[in-house]
């Protein structure tokens, strides 16, 4: 089955480190923008159910820049989507929303819509990190926003930490977990801190206090160790679920499976094939096939193929399959399997029976571990 992505490119204000595609917008010209970008999903949605018959999609994912500020449009598009497509009985549909723009009357209508996964950008429970990040809530404003999805019906609901943000502590970290594991929550994303060309950050380095790699290390590896005190397991470099309660539509990323992209810069993976749609959301609106904004990317050979599955499967804490590699390339499994061994050794993975995974020591450097394995 595929996955669906819908990309929504627009917030209040941007934040000193995205570099995400998105535009801010506030007043009167965000109402105008929801209303035209959500007609245009609207159209090219309804124009590509008979392109869409032979695919199933069992995740549904609203990202962006802040698909909550939508309002109320987020279920009308959400109802077009299982009007016009294929959707699986046990379907994962999420939207991510930002503290300040939840709203009762944005989580009535999404858990009656069908909606039954929110992803929360908490980011910090310390307000002066968060002002330093640029961020427009404070963990009030958070609280606030978890008690309203609640009492309207969701249960499901991940949140964003970052770690490494200018000035944080040990102390200040340590706040912010004891905190988002005070709630009732059932994933966890930890993002560290990466300084993006273009960004605020980027601009402005100079002035900013900084985590060195050393400190970096020491945030991860205990944001590690105590979200898994916490009853959250993690299954991926970055992601931490309860028992059952993995991303399902992410999943899907790192695995290789088929997912669709709509909405300006949104990438898609379909039939060995990788594309996007240009970054323009006027081109977007005004364009009445979605096929004249598409831009392939490339298709994928059986060398990009492998390379690919060792590359995203080690972000998982499941691994590889050497047996995997070895029937797609017998020539490269036994050189692969040394350096496994090697890196063993080094505490940086794990050789169990058939699969090799990373340890939190390994996800730390797993560029580093990625080129290491790179097979020619």
């Amino acid at each position: 089955m595929e996955g669906l992505y819908i990309h929504v490119p627009f917030c209040k204000s941007k934040c000193n480190y995205c570099d995400f595609y998105s535009k801010p917008v506030n007043g009167d010209g965000l109402c105008l923008d929801i209303k035209n970008y959500s007609l245009a999903l609207k159209k090219h949605i309804r124009n590509l159910s008979h392109l869409l018959k032979k695919y199933t999609f069992d995740t549904i994912y609203f990202g962006g820049g802040t698909p909550s500020i939508l309002g109320e449009e987020l279920a009308l598009i959400f109802e077009e989507i299982k009007n016009n497509f294929n959707i699986a009985k046990n379907y994962e549909a999420t939207f991510e929303a930002n503290p300040e723009s939840i709203t009762p009357s944005l989580a009535k209508s999404c858990f009656e819509a069908g909606f039954n996964r929110v992803s929360v950008g908490l980011q910090s429970a310390i307000d002066k990190e968060l002002s330093l990040l640029g961020r427009i809530h404070t963990k009030k404003d958070f609280e606030k926003g978890l008690d309203i999805l609640k009492s309207e019906g969701f249960s499901d609901i991940s949140a964003d930490i970052m770690l490494g943000i200018p000035n944080q502590t040990m102390k200040t970290l340590k706040e912010t977990l004891d905190f988002i594991l005070s709630l009732d929550l059932t994933h966890i994303s930890a993002y560290g801190l990466k300084i993006e060309e273009g960004t605020p950050f980027y601009k402005n380095l100079d002035p900013l206090s900084l985590a060195n790699e050393k400190e970096q290390a020491e945030f991860y590896l205990a944001t590690v160790e105590k979200l898994q005190k916490g009853g959250f397991n993690q299954y991926e470099i970055s992601n931490f679920a309860k028992e059952g309660f993995i991303s399902r539509h992410n999943y899907k990323y790192w695995t290789g499976e088929n997912y669709l992209g709509l909405g300006p810069f949104a990438y898609s993976y379909m039939e060995n094939t990788r594309f996007f749609i240009n970054s323009d959301i006027q081109n977007f609106e005004k364009a009445e096939n979605i096929q004249n904004v598409i831009e392939i990317e490339e298709r994928l050979t059986e060398k990009d193929k492998l390379f690919e599955y060792i590359m995203l499967r080690l972000r998982l804490k499941e691994g590889i399959s050497l047996s995997y590699i070895e029937k797609s390339s017998p020539t490269k499994a036994k050189p692969l399997l040394e350096k496994c061994k090697k890196l063993q050794t080094e505490g940086l993975g794990i050789l169990e029976e058939d699969r090799f995974y990373l340890t939190p020591q390994g996800f730390l450097l797993s560029n580093s571990v990625i080129n290491y394995l790179e097979i020619n």
